[in-house]
């Protein structure tokens, strides 16, 4: 699993383009992947998206911990 942590501020054309081929309209979102995404050309295929709707609701249920130390065993299976 890689993460990356992209600043708008800093390179706002590499974010947008990311923005759109995910179809993400608002940060922070989160995109899970078992292996390096290309930020020059992005490719949605066995990925998962989390937008922001979805990581509010994990923060407001308490749960961002839980999801996130369990992702190296679902992982696997979902993508």
């Amino acid at each position: 699993m890689f993460v990356v942590i992209l600043d708008a501020t800093k390179f706002h054309v590499t974010v947008m383009n990311i923005m759109n081929t995910f179809e993400i309209s608002e940060l922070p979102a989160l995109i899970i992947s078992e292996k390096p995404i290309d930020i020059e050309r992005p490719n949605v295929r066995d990925t998962i998206v989390l937008k922001k709707g979805a990581i509010d609701r994990l923060i407001e249920r308490g749960k961002v911990q839980d999801f996130l130390v369990n992702l190296p065993i679902w992982l696997p299976r979902v993508i």
